[in-house]
């Protein structure tokens, strides 16, 4: 008979150690770079979309009907370096085969201060500020 001085480590356990490894680098790498720019980095929190991810956002909404998302969902983009709200109703959102109407008067700008009170930005390539 073998004499086993150590206790066999189960798959579990090292499961739950390269995991807690993981959450630990990603505990430090937050903490010294920053959370918004750790997000932005490894992008999936949604923290950096680009107009490709909106336009595929876009296609799904207009293809499930769903008005709300297509007309009323703007999301952050960095163009060129600066920062724009976009929604499926912006002249760079292309390729979409079926569009949603959103009706006669509808205005990109009024829709996002109504959502974002107070605050300034360009949407869909204008600039929104406060009345």
């Amino acid at each position: 008979m073998v004499n086993k001085k150590g206790q066999e480590m189960s798959v579990a356990t090292l499961v739950l150690i390269v995991i807690g490894i993981v959450v630990l680098v990603m505990l430090i790498l937050g903490f010294s770079m920053g959370w918004q720019n750790l997000w932005n980095k490894i992008n999936i929190f949604g923290g950096g979309s680009n107009v490709e991810t909106v336009i595929q956002a876009c296609k799904i909404a207009a293809s499930s009907d769903s008005v709300y998302s297509f007309c009323s969902e703007f999301k952050k983009v960095t163009i060129g370096g600066k920062t724009e709200y976009i929604n499926c109703k912006d002249v760079k959102v292309t390729g979409i085969e079926n569009p949603l109407d959103c009706g006669a008067g509808f205005d990109a700008c009024a829709t996002w201060r109504g959502q974002n009170p107070g605050k300034n930005a360009t949407v869909n390539g204008a600039d929104c500020k406060t009345p």
